[in-house]
């Protein structure tokens, strides 16, 4: 059900996917399978949370983040309280609420800090730096950037080299800084054929066409 809601969403049906994900939590509590329902709950909140950007699905995307957080820390579950505090952190920074998104960012690094492979450092990075450029602090925002680009890099994940290069371009475009973004965009794409991977390629692909899904998977 996860995977076809994904779909759903990516193809543009997006109640229809998130009517197939609140069926999968009611099926998840019902089996009481609490790792489905920890997944679940962050999922429905990451397709509310990258649909429509407006308050009112912000306050329920953020009800579903804040429900796979409890239950995450109810579990035990580390890379899913870390998964949370991220996914609530964009909704604090989408909401300029951006000592509460730095927080939370803090609280995610820490948790990656711990495990083996670290690289996923690099989505709180990413927001990190979000957040110093809507404060116009381009500066500490680059620096952001090349933090996750040096963890990246160390680890040898495409995935995330091309979340950096697709975040840092977005950014830069929002600066009018075009020939950067463009830059930026290109290095994405290239990662995305050098990797050989179908879904980096539909990413970039995606953000070409200004769709505002491609970061669902």
């Amino acid at each position: 059900r996860r995977y076809l809601a994904a779909s759903y969403i990516n193809k543009g049906a997006i109640e229809q996917g998130i009517n197939l994900m609140k069926e999968n939590i009611k099926q998840a509590q019902k089996k009481k399978a609490l790792r489905e329902e920890i997944r679940s709950n962050l999922m429905i909140g990451v397709l509310l949370l990258n649909w429509q950007q407006d308050n009112e699905h912000l306050i329920e995307a953020e009800h579903y983040i804040q429900q796979a957080k409890t239950l995450a820390e109810q579990y035990q579950d580390p890379l899913f309280i870390a998964y949370a505090h991220e996914e609530l952190a964009k909704i604090k920074r989408l909401q300029q609420h951006y000592a509460q998104a730095i927080s939370l960012l803090k609280v995610a690094l820490q948790y990656h800090q711990n495990f083996r492979g670290n690289y996923g450092q690099t989505n709180a990075l990413i927001e990190l730096a979000r957040i110093a450029s809507a404060q116009d602090n381009k500066q500490q925002a680059d620096d952001y950037f090349a933090q996750a680009t040096a963890i990246a890099n160390k680890n040898g994940v495409a995935t995330n080299k091309v979340a950096i290069l697709l975040a840092h371009a977005e950014v830069q475009q929002k600066n009018g800084q075009n020939e950067q973004a463009d830059k930026s965009s290109q290095q994405a794409k290239a990662t995305a054929n050098e990797a050989n991977s179908d879904v980096l390629k539909a990413r970039v692909s995606a953000w070409f066409n200004d769709n505002g899904n491609y970061e669902i998977n």
